[in-house]
């Protein structure tokens, strides 16, 4: 009962996206496409075993304003990502997420698909491999903006949760061809010690909690207590990119000239101030982000820039 009931769920986030921007022959596309990279039925099947641990998060980020890639797009505007995934112990990932922009006509600007893995490859459970794929819809002509992204990354978490590191490649296509390298650092201080129950600090389950941003960050166990967290990252983001500096392949970025240019190299360096609560399920998380964006092109003197965040999330222990 439970497995069809996870099923339906996991089928109904793979359809939404499609339904509302009414591109039905371009999800069936993307179910093969799923299938073909990822899982066969039997897998799907074994990745939903009953036995494991399921979970349902959800989330919404608000951020003060809009930047890309560290770069002011000339409009001081919030944003508003709303996020649901399901996650289970065997490491896989299926989400629904999607990006609100205040002074953007339709507001509505974008909805993501999208289905990741990640599995431990050692012994001790602190290096993983991770592989996603997702689909892009906007709501509006697209034929210049990349439409679907594959990535593969690496991950190493201490065993005592205390240091993160993460890097990943990805390939934007379907329109303007991005490739990108990210690379995120974050150690986390216990400034309430927590109690925890359930799982083992041995036998660590690889549930993933992802955020609408594409990082990602661990949650084995549920804590009966409050628990504050403060998490510095720093992220940095090189790409490979054509770029066209009269439409970037940026979903919200137009310039005025007209040339292109091809480039590789860091583009952006953030850092994350967050300070995270978490009581049994819910999740309140208040952050300060930094950019330091490095010049390309005809660029120069870029100031940094900065914004702050808050994000709301619940996680559901099917």
């Amino acid at each position: 009962m439970k497995t069809c009931k996870l099923i339906n769920l996991t089928f109904f986030i793979l359809i939404f996206p499609a339904i509302y921007s009414q591109q039905k022959t371009e999800a069936e596309e993307i179910d093969s496409l799923i299938e073909e990279l990822f899982f066969s039925q039997q897998d799907l099947g074994e990745l939903l075993n009953e036995n494991k641990i399921h979970l349902i998060y959800s989330s919404i980020n608000y951020n003060s304003n809009t930047y890309y890639s560290g770069r002011s797009i000339g409009v001081n505007q919030f944003n508003l990502s709303p996020q649901i995934s399901y996650l289970n112990s065997n490491g896989l990932t299926i989400g629904l997420s999607g990006i609100y922009l205040d002074q953007f006509e339709p507001a509505w600007d974008l909805t993501t698909i999208s289905i990741g893995y990640s599995k431990w490859i050692n012994k001790k459970n602190t290096i993983s491999l991770n592989t996603s794929f997702s689909n892009y819809f906007y709501s509006y002509d697209q034929n210049d903006i990349y439409s679907r992204s594959v990535s593969l990354g690496m991950s190493y978490q201490s065993f005592n949760d205390k240091l993160f590191l993460n890097t990943s490649a990805g390939v934007f296509f379907n329109g303007s061809n991005l490739f990108q390298i990210a690379s995120n650092f974050y150690y986390s201080f216990n400034l309430i010690k927590k109690r925890e129950r359930g799982i083992k600090q041995n036998k660590r389950s690889p549930v993933w909690k992802v955020n609408v941003n594409g990082k990602q960050n661990t949650r084995r166990v549920l804590g009966d207590k409050l628990t504050l967290y403060f998490n510095p990252m720093v992220s940095f983001y090189f790409n490979s990119e054509t770029i066209d500096t009269e439409f970037s392949p940026s979903f919200f970025i137009n310039q005025n000239s007209s040339a292109n240019q091809n480039y590789f190299g860091l583009i952006n360096t953030q850092i994350k101030l967050p300070i995270e609560f978490s009581l049994n399920n819910i999740d309140l998380e208040i952050s300060y982000y930094i950019n330091v964006p490095m010049p390309i092109g005809d660029e120069n003197n870029l100031p940094n820039t900065s914004f702050f965040g808050i994000s709301i999330g619940y996680l559901f222990d099917l």
